[in-house]
């Protein structure tokens, strides 16, 4: 009974009981972006993001720079081409490297993948090699192969600096500089594999 009256009494105060949010049914609408938003294919964004690291085995400490030490890996891969990877140990401190090649090192490694080849070069002081760790270079190559399997073939090449050139006196004619050959590390032999879609 006194819910009734106090109904009553409000309708008759003219004071409206709907909210300023009731507009009906018809003219109740909400815009948003999320209605044009189609479902997300989870699958798909999985194998857009990077690959997980693969050099997690990397432990150069006692090994001798220069050897055969470190496989080859895929770090990427798409529907047409492939991303290889190299690691080279190239000192196991600066001292070490410095009496090795007291004026640097040229690292080359020549990539032949599936009949198609290229090269990638890299140069060291012994400012750049660590002074108390081993000092890793990384050589890695982007290949358009769309094959399911390829055969792949890397030569690891490296030569000593030259000594740099000294000044020529006035009217002398500077000595030309001799660049050492290349010689011939090692070379690793592998199979990149893509996988099933």
């Amino acid at each position: 009974m006194f819910v009734l009256a106090t109904s009553v009494l409000f309708a008759l105060a003219g004071n409206d009981t709907t909210s300023d949010f009731d507009l009906g049914e018809d003219d109740f609408a909400v815009e948003g972006a999320d209605d044009e938003v189609g479902m997300v294919d989870y699958a798909e964004e999985a194998k857009k993001r990077p690959a997980d690291p693969t050099n997690f085995h990397l432990e150069p400490e006692g090994k001798d720079p220069l050897k055969n030490d470190f496989p080859m890996h895929v770090i990427a891969i798409g529907p047409s081409w492939v991303k290889l990877e190299l690691p080279v140990l190239v000192a196991s401190d600066r001292a070490a490297f410095r009496r090795s090649f007291p004026h640097g090192m040229r690292v080359v490694t020549e990539w032949d993948i599936g009949g198609n080849t290229t090269r990638r070069e890299q140069q060291f002081v012994a400012a750049d090699v660590w002074e108390r760790a081993p000092t890793l270079a990384f050589f890695d190559v982007a290949a358009q192969d769309a094959r399911r399997s390829s055969p792949v073939r890397v030569k690891v090449y490296t030569a000593a600096l030259p000594a740099p050139p000294v000044e020529p006196e006035e009217g002398e004619e500077a000595e030309p500089v001799v660049v050492p050959r290349l010689k011939e590390r090692y070379a690793v032999s592998s199979v990149f594999f893509r996988p099933k879609e």
